[in-house]
């Protein structure tokens, strides 16, 4: 009887030991790094005080209910460096004088991330017209060229407001933001 014997090497010179290690040593890895984004960055959608924006959600349906009472519409246009807001009312009636207050602020807000969140102020060129001033005297950043916002416009002051739907922007365009009515809250069921 012949017994044949077989040359086999260390086992860390074989590729299934090092295959099988390598399942839970990535794992491990994709653990700590799941671990380091968690910490290190912040979650800018969780709301800290609950209370301070359930009545400010209040205020905020108010005067959605007061524009809508007003029927404010606005057109922005963008273009270039510009950026012009024409306000009036439905049917392309003039707008009226509480709807044209001395200055106004257009916000956008981004859907998901805060710090592409930006402002300008408005100021009244003439015949329900407003333009941001633009130029190294204006603070205020360049409005968004991409991306998926908000566009909130208010007057200073004023007690109304405007949000549109969620816009997909471009570079220059034209959209209107007409205001709706607030829907009712539900009944409670009893």
């Amino acid at each position: 009887m012949t017994v044949q014997t077989l040359d086999t090497g260390p086992w860390y010179r074989e590729p299934w030991p090092w295959i099988l290690i390598a399942i839970p040593a990535s794992s491990v890895v994709f653990g700590f790094l799941m671990l380091s984004l968690a910490l290190g960055t912040n979650n800018s959608l969780v709301v800290d005080d609950y209370y301070r924006e359930g009545k400010a959600i209040n205020q905020r349906i108010e005067r959605d209910r007061r524009a809508a009472e007003l029927g404010v519409v606005a057109r922005v246009e963008t273009g270039g460096e510009e950026l012009a807001l024409v306000i009036g009312g439905r049917d392309g009636e003039a707008a009226s004088a509480p709807m044209l207050p001395p200055q106004i602020l257009l916000r956008w807000a981004h859907v998901t991330q805060d710090t592409r969140d930006g402002q300008a102020i408005l100021r009244p060129v003439g015949a329900g017209r407003y333009a941001s001033p633009g130029g190294p005297d204006d603070p205020s950043p360049g409005f968004p060229d991409d991306g998926r916002y908000r566009i909130h416009i208010e007057p200073f002051g004023g007690d109304w407001r405007l949000v549109s739907p969620v816009l997909v922007l471009s570079d220059t365009g034209t959209f209107t933001i007409e205001a709706r009515a607030p829907r009712p809250a539900p009944e409670p069921s009893s």
